[in-house]
């Protein structure tokens, strides 16, 4: 025999799963669309963080290296050889960069005649690879420990020390080789600049930063890594030369969002071969949408609680009723435009009603969350302007533009001159302020329809759409944006100036790739920068004098 039942357990069972079945099919349909944002937004965080730690270092050991040969120079113009005269000079250095633990000059048998503090003098390096390499010419090796001066040096922290050296031959002025110039770096800078990356407020306390060296060693990060190798696909694709992140398992079987940056070096200085890995466990990047997950569906279950109490008081009266809030509901469901039917002649169906309101507002608020989250990985949160990320998602329409309209696209390369010292001398509020200031001189130099990028650091990409019947004069519109940029700043009563240095290329879609147009741009800048700084290069040309505002 078949079980009937009450027209009010049938209404309340079918309403109940009906709101159950709609919440979770909404959670896990948000849910994953936040995961998938959250995942790209840390992701592109760590991928940042990966590529300015390694830039830092490349740049660091480029800027030692010149500051040893620079050292060199003076060595061999200077008529007085002294050991006292060297050690001095020596010392003066360590003294204005303490990154210099120890400096040395050697004959060229290997003995020392002269080092910061007389430290090693009179004892033979011969058989050390900062001479027997040094000695043939430039030579910047990788990190290793202490030997001879580990029980010389004052070390505070206890922790064992750690040295890159950097050496080169020294000529006197008949060119004849003299002996070497050699110098240790403390690798302590490369901690520091590690820690300020990882103690900025918008890097999550779980995010890990390693260096790790080309045979896989761990030369940095949390203590109990150091030394150990590490050994992850990401790492053994060489030859990817651009950052990128990618969900990687680890060695203790947990799954984290990763990225990687290999260094390429700087200028002359090849590197060697160091890669940056920056990490965060899933569990904290899913935290937030764990967070949203649990709030819907428990307002799905206290919703659902409520409804059944007034489905079962008011059963026969809200038959009707319930008939058009199902309708609506299907509505909904179907993307079409609706809104809950009120009731005002029934107070529960009205609550009803009004609950159902507050249900599609909660799900509007998700979305507009997705949205922000969209907008976070494609924004500069410092100046508010597009980012890489931001370039690459707007390229396609950019080209069915230019296509459509069979013109082409200006790409300005612009880097500050200058910065650096601000930076440094005022403290990075300062040179944040000073960059966005940047940020909107440039801006209000362009036209409204013109795209300005913030590529990282103080540097900046436009691409300027221009047709075939209307294009700009760009060595015009590039004096004005740098004399622009360079007229005084005024921060917190400080007046300071920078410069701007930049480079053109010409983008004809139908020719070439943009990445190639953006890479002669830069090659421009490269160009101005050689040529004195503050000016516009265009790539197919220096010019010491055209380009100069």
């Amino acid at each position: 025999m078949r079980t009937s039942y009450s027209l009010k357990t049938r209404f309340i069972a079918t309403f109940v799963v009906l709101v159950v079945i709609s919440c979770l099919v909404l959670s896990l349909a948000i849910g994953r669309q936040a995961s998938e944002q959250a995942e790209s937004r840390i992701g592109v965080q760590l991928t940042d963080q990966a590529r300015y730690l390694s830039r830092t270092l490349d740049r660091s050991m480029w800027f030692w290296s010149q500051e040893i040969q620079l050292l060199r120079a003076v060595l061999s113009q200077d008529n007085d050889h002294s050991p006292a005269r060297i050690t001095a000079m020596l010392n003066s250095l360590k003294q204005t960069m303490p990154t210099f633990s120890w400096i040395g000059l050697t004959d060229t048998e290997g003995t020392v005649l002269a080092a910061t503090d007389n430290l090693l003098v009179g004892n033979n390096i011969s058989q050390r690879p900062v001479f027997q390499e040094g000695i043939k010419g430039l030579f910047i090796g990788d990190v290793h420990d202490a030997v001879l001066l580990s029980k010389h040096l004052p070390n505070p922290d206890g922790e064992p020390m750690k040295f890159v050296d950097v050496s080169m031959r020294v000529r006197n002025a008949s060119g004849q080789i003299t002996g070497v110039l050699a110098a240790h770096l403390s690798w302590t800078w490369a901690k520091n600049i590690r820690q300020f990356i990882l103690q900025d407020a918008a890097v999550s306390s779980d995010t890990e930063l390693f260096v790790v060296a080309r045979d896989g060693t761990i030369l940095l990060g949390n203590e109990h890594f150091i030394g150990n190798s590490l050994s992850l696909p990401m790492l053994e694709d060489k030859q990817s030369t651009v950052p990128y992140w990618d969900i990687q398992v680890w060695p203790d079987g947990r799954a984290y969002l990763t990225a990687v940056a290999h260094g390429t070096g700087f200028r002359e200085y090849s590197g060697l071969g160091w890669s940056v890995v920056a990490r965060q466990p899933l569990g904290t990047a899913y935290a937030p949408v764990h967070a949203i997950i649990v709030r819907i569906v428990l307002s799905c279950l206290v919703l659902s609680f409520v409804f059944a109490g007034a489905a079962w008081k008011v059963a026969e009266k809200i038959i009707e009723p319930l008939k058009s809030l199902t309708n609506a509901a299907y509505s909904m469901s179907r993307g079409e435009p609706a809104s809950m039917p009120h009731n005002t002649s029934i107070r529960e169906i009205d609550v009803l009603s009004q609950a159902l309101d507050t249900l599609v507002d909660n799900l509007t608020k998700s979305e507009d969350d997705k949205n922000r989250f969209e907008s976070t990985a494609t924004r500069d949160q410092l100046t508010g302007m597009l980012n890489r990320h931001g370039l690459e998602a707007r390229l396609p329409s950019i080209l069915s533009r230019l296509r459509e309209n069979h013109g082409h696209a200006d790409i300005l390369y612009m880097d500050l001159d200058g910065f650096k010292p601000v930076n440094d001398g005022h403290g990075h509020r300062i040179g944040d302020l000073v960059l966005i200031e940047v940020a909107r001189r440039m801006a209000a130099s362009l036209r409204a329809s013109d795209m300005l990028v913030r590529i990282g650091g103080d540097e900046f990409v436009a691409v300027l759409e221009n047709s075939v019947t209307g294009s700009l004069d760009m060595a015009q519109l590039g004096q004005r944006i740098i004399s622009t940029v360079g007229e005084p700043i005024h921060v917190e009563g400080q007046t300071l100036c920078v410069g701007l240095s930049m480079g053109h290329s010409r983008w004809q879609p139908d020719e070439q790739r943009f990445e190639d147009a953006l890479e002669q741009a830069d090659k421009a800048l490269y160009t101005a920068k050689k040529c004195g700084k503050d000016r516009m290069e265009f790539s197919h040309a220096c010019n010491n004098e055209a380009h100069r505002p």
